[in-house]
């Protein structure tokens, strides 16, 4: 008999009898609702209802039946396992009969009954077995739906232990439990790729695989952990199987045992290196330079700020370097900024190199470099210092195939001596570097006091300039030249002057380099243009008949520089009415070596134009004959510094020959400035100079003064 597949919504009776009327008086007295009663006619149909519905309260079992009796179908009944706790009460019509209650109790019986059946009798027996059948049922739900509960608790704790297993051993970040003294129990599969089985051993110590200068602080947060049962998060480096330091962040949480102490630790460490070394660049890139990788000025005046404090509190000095490198600019220009780029990388390499290692090299910006010495033996030792960066950028340096000989002007200020704070320490030695630049460059200088006197009336200067144009404060003077053979005026010069209202009238040395340092000098430099022309359009007017007689200004290399020079000839011209020819523009031979590509295309658009080109201070500066060649100039104007002795000293004499037949061989006529006695001119004209320009001659003039001059003297001598 096997299993069967239904169960009776309520408590089942089996009622099992070859007696029809007996089976309706049976189903007639155990009728109830909470009954349900099934009927059979012989065992085998009883088995059969077995196998459809194996679950019944009580099995009433008739003993004499046709083919199988009770005592047999009894026994096939309690031999399977499924139907052996049902209960069978006998029914059989032999009362008295021991033989009977023997067999039916050997048959698995648990009571039985004699025919006719007492009504009251069999229900109350029947009563006992459908209730004790309940309660059973009751107790076998419970306990059925504990065992799934249980079954179901038990499968999820399965999982979840399958589930962190499977995290555990795949997951990136290290995961280890530890015990109260720091020896691994657990390490996720994680740790191989970091470490070898080797290092890892058998619950080796933990701490053995941090960076040594890591282990003391991660082994105190761990013994906290332990000691106060709170989770504590840390970061520490590893030192990785490839000799790679890497980077980790971690949280250790203390696991209690029942007694409620601390019983192990499991730490979660993430690898942060990527996250690390990134902050690291930002860093890098906020305080070094990325072209030379050089410091640069933030962490400079970071390092001076610490430096100055060990200093205070040691009673030690320090000093500052202000290096700025002469003639940059013009390879930039010439070369290109690539060219300059690798340059700056050349020489920033040259001073780390110098210096020792204790002691900062900083790019400040551009052409500008800066030197933080620590503890300094002397004056003495810091100009040795200065003197070898000094000769290591002054060696020729080759890039990319060009060799370039550069030089470098340093300032030197020394703390507490020449300033208490990083500002004052860097603008002191900022104003002995441009000392070295007024005196000539490549050179090194040490600040004094008197620099703060000269940058204060530098200061005066620069503010004054941004407000002497609009307060009416530029004047122009005039002087003549004059031809040296008739006498006759063949150009008048308009010379700037600034009437400062503290200073006075001061002329353009005093102030012109200001001008050209703050950029300045392009706006008086318009003033300049735009005031001369009016001028000379204002004594044509007055009746002053000027015939070829130009107006001359000078131009400041910056001014010439500007694109908009043109521009501001035409604009200057077009508002005065004069014709291009009656204006003619000074331009210093420097200028022109300074850029000799552009300086050619500007001068030959004026030239075209009809403005005359002189080309003023020469013998100062470099020019070449080729450069001559190029440059539509049509006069030089051949500098004081060779008139001032040329009567007295035949070297003078000499060059101021050799100029003026250069000129006239490249047809161009000369002028000579300075010219203060007779005898000069004299000599000058005796030498072929056509012309010649200074006080011996006339002063400059205010305008009103020079006009009436004029008007005395354009027929010549």
């Amino acid at each position: 008999i096997a299993k069967t597949d239904g169960i009776p919504s309520r408590a089942g009776i089996l009622l099992v009898d070859d007696d029809a009327a007996t089976l309706l008086s049976l189903e007639a007295i155990l009728s109830s609702p909470g009954h349900e009663i099934v009927t059979a006619r012989s065992g085998e149909e009883a088995l059969r209802v077995l196998h459809r519905c194996g679950e019944f309260a009580v099995i009433v079992l008739d003993v004499r039946m046709p083919g199988m009796d009770g005592f047999e179908t009894a026994h096939f009944i309690h031999r399977r396992e499924a139907l052996k706790h049902i209960p069978i009460i006998f029914l059989t019509a032999s009362a008295g009969n021991e033989r009977y209650g023997i067999d039916a109790y050997t048959a698995g019986a648990v009571d039985f009954l004699t025919k006719p059946v007492d009504p009251v009798v069999l229900k109350s027996k029947i009563a006992v077995f459908v209730e004790l059948y309940r309660k059973t049922r009751a107790l076998k739900s419970w306990s059925d739906m504990l065992e799934q509960r249980v079954a179901e608790r038990t499968a999820a704790l399965r999982a979840a232990e399958e589930n962190y297993r499977l995290i555990a051993e795949n997951a990136g970040d290290l995961i280890a439990m530890l015990d109260t003294r720091g020896r691994r129990l657990y390490a996720s599969p994680s740790y191989r790729n970091y470490f070898t089985e080797e290092q890892l051993g058998q619950h080796g110590d933990t701490f053995d695989l941090v960076h040594p200068d890591d282990r003391a602080y991660l082994r105190r947060i761990f013994r906290e952990t332990v000691a106060t049962g709170q989770g504590r998060r840390a970061e520490f480096r590893l030192m990785s199987k490839d000799g790679r330091v890497r980077f980790f962040e971690s949280e250790g949480d203390p696991v209690r045992d029942a007694s409620g102490q601390v019983s192990h630790v499991v730490i979660v460490s993430r690898d942060v290196t990527e996250r690390v070394e990134a902050e690291q660049r930002i860093r890098h890139l906020a305080h070094h330079d990325t072209l030379t990788g050089l410091p640069n000025r933030a962490l400079f005046t970071e390092r001076m700020g610490q430096a100055l404090a060990h200093a205070r509190r040691y009673n030690r000095r320090l000093a500052v370097m202000f290096i700025d490198l002469d003639r940059f600019k013009r390879v930039n220009d010439s070369l290109g900024h690539e060219v300059g780029d690798c340059l700056l990388k050349e020489i920033g390499g040259r001073i780390r190199a110098s210096l020792r290692e204790e002691d900062t090299v900083a790019r400040l910006g551009g052409d500008e470099f800066s030197v933080l010495v620590v503890d300094p033996d002397g004056e003495a030792a810091l100009s040795h210092v200065a003197q070898k960066i000094l000769d290591a950028l002054t060696a020729p340096v080759t890039v990319s195939g060009h060799e370039l000989h550069l030089g470098a002007s340093i300032g030197i200020s020394v703390f507490p001596e020449d300033g208490d704070t990083a500002e004052a320490l860097l603008k002191h030695a900022d104003m002995a570097m441009y000392q070295v630049k007024d005196s000539g460059r490549s050179n090194i200088h040490f600040f004094i006091p008197e620099m703060n006197a000269r940058a204060a009336r530098r200061l005066m200067l620069e503010s004054g300039l941004r407000q002497c144009r609009d307060r009416g404060e530029l004047v122009l003077h005039y002087q003549p030249e004059m031809d040296l053979a008739t006498g006759a005026v063949i150009a008048v010069e308009a010379l700037l002057r600034w009437r400062h209202p503290q200073e006075g009238i001061l002329l353009p040395e005093q102030f012109l380099d200001v001008a050209e340092d703050t950029g300045l000098i392009v706006s008086v430099g318009e003033w300049v243009l735009t005031e001369a022309c009016r001028q000379h359009r204002a004594w044509h007017e007055a009746g002053l008949a000027l015939p070829g007689v130009p107006i001359s200004i000078n131009v400041s290399a910056l001014q010439f520089r500007q694109k908009q020079l043109r521009h501001a000839v035409e604009r200057a011209l077009a508002e005065s009415a004069l014709a291009p020819t009656a204006l003619e523009l000074e331009i210093s031979e420097t200028i022109l070596m300074e850029e000799t590509g552009a300086s050619a295309a500007t001068l030959r658009e004026l030239a075209d134009m009809g403005v005359k080109v002189a080309l003023d201070d020469f013998g100062t500066g470099y020019s070449s004959l080729a450069c001559l060649k190029r440059f539509p100039a049509h006069k030089l104007k051949i500098d004081r510094s060779f008139v001032h002795q040329v009567h007295a000293d035949d070297a003078d004499a000499a060059i101021v020959r050799a100029v003026v037949g250069l000129a006239h061989s490249l047809g161009l006529a000369t002028v000579a400035e300075g010219v203060e006695v007779a005898g000069q001119a004299e000599l000058l004209h005796s030498l072929g100079c056509d012309a010649g320009q200074g006080h011996h001659f006339c002063a400059p003039l205010p305008a009103d003064d020079a006009g009436r001059w004029l008007a005395t003297r354009l027929g010549g001598w």
